[in-house]
């Protein structure tokens, strides 16, 4: 960011007569000089702005804050929705995109509760382990790769 120094001298009264008459006086050297340089310095008013404000913007900034005026202070989600398009678009269900691989995940785990539950009954039965050595490498992959993508 860069600054400008603006400088505005602040003369009234007695001051414009004392430099009207050290313009006339000779000039010194030494510490008159660094005197008067100091009183000069002191005799303007030098302040930092950024160089992006303009002047005239403080002025109407500090009109504007010096104004009362009634505020509304909230404002309801009805008008806001209104205003304001949806900022996530919902697409519908695709297949591909995955919609549809978290239902089959799910489906998977939910399956796996009364396989696992057949098998510890019934023992070595070929149904039950066809259908325990389908689900649970299906579950295993597809769980692998949700913490793969997940984590």
């Amino acid at each position: 960011m860069a600054f400008r120094v603006i400088a505005k001298p602040m003369l009234t009264g007695a001051c414009t007569r004392r430099l009207a008459l050290a313009s006339h006086m000779p000039k010194c050297t030494g510490m008159a000089a660094s005197a008067r340089s100091y009183s000069a310095l002191l005799s303007s008013s030098t302040r930092f702005q950024p160089s992006f404000v303009s002047p005239a913007s403080l002025r109407s900034t500090s009109a504007i804050l010096g104004q009362t005026t009634a505020l509304r202070t909230f404002q309801t989600s009805d008008k806001k929705a209104q205003a304001l398009p949806e900022s996530v678009p919902v697409h519908p269900p695709n297949h591909v995109e995955g919609s549809y691989h978290w239902d089959f995940e799910r489906a998977l785990s939910v399956a796996l509760i009364p396989i696992i539950g057949a098998q510890a009954v019934y023992g070595a039965h070929p149904i039950t382990d066809l259908l325990l050595g389908v689900v649970l490498p299906l579950h295993c992959h597809i769980g692998w790769g949700a913490m793969v993508t997940d984590y």
